[in-house]
């Protein structure tokens, strides 16, 4: 089975869609959609969010595959949809993560006849115009009824690729002139900073407690630190960063500024790490590091505007034991305590606990997937 994954180019959605894939089949491809204007856009999702699938003349399909997708990813479709006239092979399954990208994957599933799956609730479209829905259950309102179709999880399926992740460590050892085997000698923390959004803020001087109480932590107890900030990260609070480890550099294993650099540690960060801290505003993060085995302590931020979606997302992880959420000031103590009664998980062990193992053979037997991924 090939897995034809549409994406807007965030990086949590495009993970989100990715780690899926992997899970299901070892052949994915990724066609990234055009920025429409929402003058354009917000029409088009309206019309096609209910009759996307009832669209059958491939040339009107195409027209419309046009419009969203890049020249590059509407010339791997043709040349995709040429290689299946060749070999008669049916076995496709289109995937897309959130509202964007959510009308031209039901456009490409009825020109290549395929499976669709949607992750997460996207905006004005129809989720029976999907053949299977994955929400989590913080997109879920107390009482709120689901199509059949709907498949819950807990939160978030976001992990890095293998491709990812081998990728991550090459740069990091290059960066580092270390061995792979060298660092994994080592014992860390891993601090993984957000950034600003529409629900919170981040205040310069709560990251510049944090980063210190993070550091005594690590010279006390013996750890290196493996620091990150990512593009949403407000400048501010980037230079105070790096203007706090100055007198402290021999407590830092590496620190990436996400701004300016595209590089992206996390996954080789929660292979390293004893210990998680992220900052709350990041729901690719906390739930990245969950699916990797670890227990994150997660440091609260100001509120900007209240999200139910994100209350319920944060209740559901603490009502699970998933994720220590706490302030600035005690995450010392709550590292403490994870690091007293908790032990990072196997990756077999997490997936059976989160119900991703279930998840997968539920989407293989209700697509009618193989479980080697070929259509039956």
């Amino acid at each position: 089975m090939k897995a034809i994954i549409v994406t807007d180019g965030k990086r949590g959605h495009e993970n989100q869609s990715l780690t899926l894939a992997q899970l299901l089949t070892e052949d994915e491809e990724v066609l990234s959609i055009r920025k429409l204007s929402l003058i354009l856009e917000a029409p088009l999702r309206a019309l096609f969010g209910t009759l996307g699938r009832k669209i059958l003349n491939p040339n009107i399909l195409k027209f419309l595959l046009r419009l969203y997708l890049s020249s590059d990813s509407f010339d791997k479709v043709i040349m995709l949809m040429q290689k299946r006239k060749e070999s008669g092979s049916n076995s496709i399954v289109t995937i897309s993560t959130g509202t964007q990208p959510a009308v031209p994957v039901i456009l490409l599933s009825s020109l290549l006849n395929a499976k669709c799956i949607q992750i997460h609730k996207p905006s004005c479209v129809s989720l029976r115009m999907f053949d299977k829905v994955i929400l989590p259950l913080h997109d879920l309102r107390p009482g709120q009824k689901i199509p059949d179709n709907v498949l819950k999880y807990p939160f978030a399926i976001s992990m890095a690729t293998k491709a990812d992740v081998k990728a991550c460590w090459n740069t990091l050892t290059l960066r580092l002139n270390k061995s792979e085997k060298e660092l994994r000698e080592g014992k860390y923390i891993a601090l993984l900073i957000g950034g600003q959004s529409s629900h919170f803020k981040m205040p310069v001087e709560l990251i510049a407690r944090l980063i210190d109480v993070v550091l005594t932590i690590c010279e006390e107890g013996g750890y290196k630190l493996l620091l990150t900030t990512s593009r949403r990260t407000p400048e501010l609070v980037e230079r105070a960063l790096q203007n706090k480890i100055q007198d402290r550099l021999r407590l830092i294993q590496v620190a990436v500024w996400g701004r300016n650099d595209m590089f992206n540690p996390v996954p080789v960060y929660l292979e390293l790490s004893s210990a998680v801290v992220v900052t709350e505003d990041s729901v690719s993060m906390i739930s990245e590091s969950i699916l990797s085995g670890h227990k994150p302590v997660v440091v609260c931020l100001p509120i900007r505007r209240r999200s139910r979606k994100l209350c319920r997302f944060k209740n559901t992880l603490i009502e699970r034991n998933f994720a220590v959420y706490t302030t600035v000031l005690d995450v010392n103590n709550s590292l403490a305590e994870i690091s007293s009664s908790y032990r990072k998980k196997p990756m077999e062990v997490i997936f059976n606990e989160l119900g991703v193992n279930e998840l997968i053979e539920t989407l293989k037997n209700s697509l009618s997937l193989s479980k080697e991924g070929g259509r039956s």
